[in-house]
């Protein structure tokens, strides 16, 4: 459905710090954060001028919760391109941070919908776990939700322009689910063999990750670790 495919064109450039260079050979390069810059390339490989795209959204953000480490998730306001009388909040981020906070989806005729919790826990249960992390991907969740100009502007006024934690909450209610994409990070050359021989060697190793449990594991699984 067009107006979906548009929303996912959005939340991924719109939501995004990498920025686009030209190379010395013409060609338009995203870069910045590995993830995001996945995502754009995702968005080349379909052909789709991501250049143009991201130039519109200049001077028209409104607010930005950067990414962090403990927050997991990722939050642009943008008066929308063509329609400036609506912000739009673009959220992404781990699934189990953003999918509770929804509260609609689009069913298969690409209509929207009230989130039920069936469709809640199919998401979280047999999607994101069964079929994403315990396979070793990693998944980033996207959602939004649209806000008259003015309403958004006094939300704003009334949450201390979002600066503490939980004003910036307020930016993540009642959103949209738009979709779960999953991700794979390959293990590096070597890093089975590796592990191998500092267990001979009588080396404990200890992997730290920020990713879900279950992807973390399955990780490990893959390395040796465990």
């Amino acid at each position: 459905f067009p107006d979906v495919v548009e929303l996912i064109k959005e939340s991924i450039l719109y939501n995004c710090e990498a920025r686009i260079e030209m190379d010395d050979k013409a060609f338009y390069i995203p870069v910045g954060n590995g993830t995001e810059v996945g995502f754009v390339r995702f968005l080349q490989d379909a052909e789709i001028p991501v250049h143009e795209l991201i130039r519109k959204k200049l001077g028209k953000i409104e607010a930005v919760v950067p990414f962090s480490t403990l927050r997991k998730r990722s939050v642009t306001a943008v008066r929308i391109p063509g329609n400036e009388d609506i912000v739009r909040v673009y959220v992404k981020g781990a699934p189990e941070f953003i999918v509770n906070k929804c509260i609609r989806t689009f069913n298969v005729d690409g209509k929207k919908v009230p989130m039920s919790d069936e469709q809640l826990n199919y998401i979280i249960d047999d999607i994101i776990r069964k079929k994403f992390t315990t396979q070793a991907y990693r998944c980033l969740a996207f959602a939004y939700k649209d806000y008259p100009l003015a309403d958004f502007q006094n939300m704003r006024d009334q949450h201390g322009n979002f600066e503490s934690d939980t004003d910036k909450l307020i930016l993540e209610k009642d959103l949209t689910f738009l979709g779960v994409f999953a991700l794979q990070d390959d293990l590096r050359d070597k890093v089975t063999r590796s592990v191998q021989f500092a267990k001979r060697g009588m080396i404990n190793i200890r992997m730290v990750s920020g990713d879900n449990i279950d992807t973390a594991t399955a990780v490990a699984i893959k390395a040796g670790i465990l």
